[in-house]
């Protein structure tokens, strides 16, 4: 099994210094038999997920028939901001609606957060994001 290293990075608003972290593979997930999501992050989620696929209904998955299981099953949820309201969460773009769950807002401007290099601040409106390099890091 391959395993990938995830990048993590800061953007800040040029005028409000409003700072945001950012990671680049966002929320991958498994839906148990129940629906249930159950995430598995790096660096051992991998063999999360596997043990998931082994328990899952008891069957031993393989080929094309272990494709389309994962395909029905696995997502990830990417993290979000809205950039009317500010409201930061999380969709699976796949299987949800890309509009702000804000009941007042319900905007469609949104943005993934680690997308946010340029895009101007919903807090102040005055300023725009720009990456912190000095703040990367590596998982």
């Amino acid at each position: 099994m391959i395993l990938f290293m995830a990048l993590g990075s800061t953007f800040v608003c040029t005028h409000c210094k409003l700072s945001i972290m950012a990671w680049d593979e966002g929320n991958p997930y498994f839906l148990s038999d129940a629906g249930k999501k159950q995430f598995f992050y790096h660096p051992s989620g991998e063999y999360q997920l596997q043990e998931y696929i082994q328990q899952s209904e008891g069957r031993n998955l393989e080929g094309i028939e272990l494709e389309k299981f994962l395909k029905k099953r696995t997502g990830n949820m990417s993290n979000m901001i809205c950039l009317d309201c500010g409201r930061e969460f999380r969709r699976d773009l796949n299987r949800q609606k890309a509009l702000c769950p804000s009941r007042k807002c319900k905007s469609k401007n949104i943005s993934h957060i680690w997308e946010l290099n340029g895009k101007q601040c919903p807090r102040c409106k005055q300023g725009v994001f720009k990456e912190d390099e000095s703040q990367q890091i590596i998982s």
